[in-house]
């Protein structure tokens, strides 16, 4: 179980929104980052699951 709900958010992102990603400098890992934060925007459940996860329901 997770302590802080920033960790199930950033553990999401970088293993599945991002995972396999190989970035050319740090200019292209920030668009990716927002593209990949983007993206979690709209998948409501999978945000839910972090509030559940830490027990914050």
């Amino acid at each position: 179980m997770r302590l802080n709900l920033d960790e199930s958010v950033w553990n999401y992102l970088k293993n599945v929104e991002m995972k396999n990603l190989c970035c050319q400098g740090l200019n292209h890992l920030k668009t990716e980052l927002r593209k990949a934060k983007e993206r979690l925007r709209h998948k409501t459940q999978i945000i839910k699951s972090f509030f559940r996860e830490v027990g914050l329901v």
